[in-house]
């Protein structure tokens, strides 16, 4: 996720909640500690993972940062939903004549009509695919993006690596 004020907000949420519902404080520097280690996934999925935490009881404590990292391992209905979402808010960015936020919703719309601008200057927007069309699309992209994070997440730890390897004395044996 993206470290920026919306996303901020959003986690702050889930923490809060979290707090209500194990009876637990929560602090400024708690939720930016949980909020580092759970930053390779997207808000959407953390947000999706902190819902089934709590609506399935499936721990009865404060969820640590590798209890909350499992559930964001998610199965395909989790990105459905997401894929679901996205169409609804797309519905809605129709109506308002604005672009939509979520960057996956964009790389659908380019990949399909080449520009947001050439989305919305066709005369039936949805006459060129079916929302069943959508949602695979986005479900294709949203698996493109997540691989690229996990990529990039181990290339940086092998880079984070490699760096520490070489600023540690070597002592003559």
């Amino acid at each position: 996720m993206k470290d920026n004020q919306k996303n901020r907000l959003r986690f702050e949420k889930i923490m809060n909640t979290f707090a209500e519902v194990y009876e637990k404080k929560t602090s400024e520097k708690k939720n930016r500690i949980f909020f580092n280690f759970m930053r390779e996934f997207p808000i959407e999925v953390a947000e999706l993972a902190a819902d089934r935490l709590l609506n399935k009881k499936i721990i009865s404590t404060f969820p640590t940062i590798a209890e909350w990292k499992e559930c964001c391992w998610h199965p395909a209905e989790d990105v459905l939903e997401i894929a679901l979402n996205a169409w609804y808010e797309l519905e809605g960015c129709l109506i308002a004549v604005k672009q939509p936020a979520d960057e996956r919703t964009l790389d659908v719309i380019c990949r399909l009509f080449g520009s947001w601008d050439n989305f919305r200057r066709s005369e039936k927007p949805y006459g060129h695919w079916e929302k069943q069309d959508f949602i695979e699309m986005y479900m294709k992209v949203y698996r493109d993006h997540e691989k690229a994070q996990l990529a990039a997440g181990r290339f940086t730890g092998q880079l984070e690596a490699a760096k520490k390897s070489l600023k540690e004395p070597r002592g003559i044996k």
